[in-house]
Formats: C-alpha cells, sequence, structure tokens
C-alpha cells in the first residue's frame, strides 16, 4: 500500500509555492509599464520588488555570478523566458521588453514595434505579427490572433503566471561555466608487471579511486577554475557517496547527480602494466544509463543551454548523447562550445552520424576516431576528413603527448611534447577540457597555440614537472592525473619557444 506524505507537508508546500508564483506574478505584470524590465525600475522605489529580489533563484544566480540582485534578475528572467511555449515566450518577451529576438533576429519582423518603449505599442507589434513571430519560434500551428482585449483579459496573466512559476519552483541555474556529461564509477587499479596470459596469475598492487570519463573531465575544468557540473548517475551505496563527497571536495556541482536506490556504482577494473596501454574492464549496470525523460528536464536543460561549453562523452546511451547534441545545438546564438570525446568506442556509432552537426571539436585518439566511420583500416586522414563531412567543424586526435588537428580549411599538427610519454591513466581527460577553458577565455575559436596549451595540459596531468622520455621513465605509474592549473599549464608552455 502507498504511504501517505507526511500530514500537511506536501499541502503547505504547495500551497507556499502557489503563494510565491501569485506574488511574483503580480510584480512581473507591474514591471512591464512603459519601457519594460529595467535596471532603473528594478532598483527604484516606484514598485516595491523585494519579493522578486529575494527569490532563492534569484540570490542563487546573484551569488555565482557576482552580481547584484537587480543585475540577476535581469540575467535570469529573458533565460527563463527562453523555456516557455512559444505564445507565452512571446507575450512576457514582448511586454517585459527583453529582446530575446534581437540577437539572431528573423528576417520581415518588425522588432522596433516589438520593442518600443511604450507598452501599447508592443502589444500592437505583437498582435500585429502574431503568425510571423510564431513561425519564427517554430511554432507554424498558431490560431487567430487574439484582439487587444481578449489578449489582456485571457493570455497575459497566465503567460506571466508561468514565468513566475519557472523562477519560484527554485530550478538550478547553470550561469556560464563547463557541463561536463558522462559517467562517474569508482576505478579498482591494479598496477601488474605485465598482462596476464590465458591460465597466468601475476602479482599486483591494488588502489580504488573514483575515476570515469565524465569524472575525470569535471574534476579537470573544476581545477583550472572553471565553474563545473557533472551529469551523470550513481548507485545509493558506500562507492557512489565516496564519489558524491570526492567531487564536492573537489568544488564540481553534484545537483545532477542522480542516486538510483538498489543499484550498485558502476566499477571499472584498469589493469596498468609496466610497459605498454593500460587495460579496462568496465561493469554497469544498464538501469544507470541516463535518459532525458528520466531527468529533471528543466535542470538539465538549463545546465545545457545555459553553460559557455558542454563536454560529452560516450559513457552515457545514444539516446541520451543525441538528446544532449539536438538540445544545445537548439539554442540560439551565442550557444555554448560542444566537444566531443569519443570515448569509450561505441559498439553501433553509425546512428549518431546526424546528429554530430554543431559539434565543435570531436576528440580522441586515432582508434577511437577510427571506430566512429564505417570505413575498415581506413587511415587516419581519411578519417578526419570523413568525419568533418557530418558537420563537426574540427577533429582532433591524440596520440600520446602529440596532436593533429583537421578543420574544414587547414590541417596541422602539435608535436612539441613528442619527447614526453603518456602511459598514465586519464591523461588524455583534460585536453579537451584544457581547450574548452581556452575557448571560454578566449571567445573566439581556438588557434594553434590553444591547442598547444591544450597539449601541455596532459604533460602537466601525468605528473608536474614532467621530463621528457630519455631523462625517466613512466611519469606516474598509476592512479588519476595530478592536479591541473592554469599556472602549472603556463609554465610547461613556456619552456617551448614560440609556442605563443
Amino acid at each position: 500500500m502507498m504511504r501517505n506524505p507526511a500530514p500537511g507537508r506536501s499541502e503547505s508546500a504547495s500551497a507556499a509555492q502557489n503563494s510565491g508564483v501569485a506574488i511574483v506574478c503580480e510584480l512581473l505584470m507591474r514591471l512591464r509599464k512603459r519601457s519594460g524590465l529595467s535596471r532603473k525600475l528594478l532598483g527604484g522605489t516606484e514598485i516595491e520588488v523585494e519579493p522578486l529580489l529575494r527569490q532563492p533563484a534569484v540570490a542563487h544566480h546573484a551569488e555565482r555570478a557576482s552580481l547584484s540582485p537587480e543585475d540577476a534578475v535581469l540575467q535570469l528572467l529573458p533565460r527563463l523566458a527562453q523555456q516557455l511555449p512559444p505564445t507565452e515566450r512571446l507575450i512576457v518577451d514582448a511586454e517585459l521588453n527583453l529582446g530575446l529576438l534581437r540577437a539572431d533576429p528573423p528576417s520581415d519582423l518588425d522588432l522596433a514595434g516589438l520593442y518600443a518603449d511604450d507598452l501599447g505599442a508592443r502589444r500592437a507589434a505583437l498582435l500585429a505579427q502574431w503568425h510571423r513571430l510564431h513561425s519564427a519560434l517554430g511554432d507554424h500551428q498558431a490560431g487567430k490572433p487574439p484582439s487587444v482585449s481578449t489578449l489582456r483579459a485571457n493570455h497575459e496573466r497566465p503567460a506571466f503566471a508561468a514565468l513566475a512559476e519557472l523562477l519560484v519552483a527554485r530550478a538550478p541555474t547553470f550561469t556560464g561555466g563547463l557541463t561536463v556529461v558522462g559517467d562517474a564509477v569508482m576505478d579498482h587499479l591494479y598496477a601488474v608487471e605485465v598482462l596476464p596470459g590465458s591460465g597466468d596469475t601475476v602479482w599486483g598492487d591494488l588502489k580504488r579511486q573514483p575515476g570515469g570519463k565524465g569524472l575525470n573531465r569535471a574534476v579537470a575544468g573544476a581545477e583550472l577554475g572553471l565553474d563545473t557540473r557533472l551529469v551523470c548517475a550513481l548507485g545509493d551505496d558506500e562507492e557512489g557517496r565516496t564519489i558524491l563527497g570526492f567531487l564536492k571536495t573537489h568544488q564540481v556541482d553534484t545537483r545532477l547527480v542522480g542516486v538510483v536506490p538498489a543499484i550498485r556504482t558502476p566499477v571499472t577494473a584498469v589493469l596498468m602494466p609496466q610497459e605498454g596501454r593500460p587495460g579496462t574492464i568496465p561493469s554497469k549496470d544498464e538501469r544507470l544509463t541516463l535518459l532525458a525523460r528520466e531527468h529533471d528536464q528543466v535542470s538539465l536543460h538549463n545546465a545545457l543551454t545555459q553553460a559557455e561549453a558542454v563536454v560529452v562523452t560516450f559513457e552515457q546511451s545514444a539516446q541520451m548523447v543525441q538528446w544532449v547534441l539536438n538540445t544545445v545545438r537548439a539554442v540560439a546564438a551565442p550557444r555554448p562550445w560542444v566537444l566531443v570525446s569519443a570515448a569509450p568506442t561505441l559498439a553501433d556509432p553509425g546512428h549518431l552520424r546526424k546528429d554530430m552537426t554543431g559539434v565543435d571539436y570531436l576528440v580522441g585518439t586515432p582508434r577511437e576516431l577510427s571506430r566512429l566511420i564505417s570505413v575498415g583500416d581506413a587511415a587516419l586522414d581519411a578519417v578526419a576528413r570523413d568525419l568533418l563531412t557530418t558537420g563537426v567543424r574540427a577533429v582532433c586526435a591524440i596520440d600520446g603527448y602529440t596532436c593533429r588537428v583537421w578543420t574544414g580549411e587547414n590541417e596541422f599538427s602539435i608535436d612539441e611534447f613528442a619527447g614526453f610519454t603518456a602511459d598514465s591513466a586519464g591523461t588524455y581527460a583534460p585536453f579537451v577540457v584544457a581547450l574548452a577553458h581556452r575557448l571560454i577565455r578566449t571567445h573566439r575559436s581556438a588557434a594553434r597555440a590553444d591547442f598547444v596549451w591544450a597539449t601541455a595540459a596532459m604533460v602537466v596531468a601525468g605528473g608536474a614537472g614532467a621530463q621528457p622520455v630519455e631523462g625517466r621513465g613512466r611519469i606516474r605509474e598509476y592512479g588519476r592525473p595530478g592536479a591541473i592549473t592554469a599556472a602549472a599549464i603556463d609554465r610547461v608552455v613556456a619552456r617551448i619557444p614560440g609556442a605563443f
């Protein structure tokens, strides 16, 4: 039998939220007067806006972005409005004068009227362009435009109530920074002299620690100073709790880390011989695979669309990867940078090809990239050029501490660190995050110097102060990559004359 909720708790919480929605809705409708929402109106005394400024979502956004509550409202409301259905979005956009269509203005629309200094003029422009405005948002089934009186009586308050509900519901906001979609696992690392053959037994040293391609990339992002959150799922067990604590200790936002009851946290056995590359044996319950419909849609949408960069690994289901790529691709300019780590290799990657349009940087080892195309044993150059035909803007092949890059215009190699060895597990993870760091900081597409910087991040991850192969042996025998900071990367790059 299903148990009843705690007496009065759900009802009181719902009543409080409904009351908060009504108060915020009324305030928003008052803020649309004359020229609409503005810093002057929020900072003045004409309207009592304290209930709006005290909203938890506003306070959280202000704290994370180092803004005043007034400026946080000015940033947050347009982002929330973009989540509304077309009709509600157009109403609050025009009446609050949010200017949502200015960034990428559709042709043949009177935006001057839609964002005029007079509320009446904005209403008139909205109704006069009703069908064209809806079509610009992808809604080609909009009905007959209402009259002004019908718009005011039947449409405006529900639209503002919907916006207020998004704000009061405290859906987490994720201003800027980096969102990583991948996995977090418990690594069982076995350092052995050689990999065992059939029927053989070898002695080894065991170390347990949090890992996973998603986790390693998220931690690297936080170490580089990026506001970083990880999207993954864990089991409700001791190992899952250990991983959550590890992420929080490393300043990774865990609000989108799902915890699934009665499921074991993923485990990966990593066999690390003294010579050669490590081998891995992953173990993951399929019920931990993320599905977009199972995650908090609003929160996940926010984390993807409000980020400055999104890093995706292939640890999640193809369905989830497709949903993430399509969600980010639909964001109006300027949209987040999209970087895909082509790891682990997929059993059937062909169906992802059509979803690669909009991926800015596809990163992987030559083997990982080769497995994304259907042609067997193709040369790396042919693999890269084939992947560019999918709509990917740049392909990056990592091999040791070298990198080759292909874009639609040119090709170049980063071989300044070829004299270093990359035997440590996880040292590839920082490359894509360091590249994202450069994209976020420079606000432009990556140049060759940015790929040099990203490659240097792998050297730092392999062990601070790493020396060329002839100077020492393995950089790190096993374990998670070393701490990565921008200063440490700069020091490595400074040893390369003319790198910048």
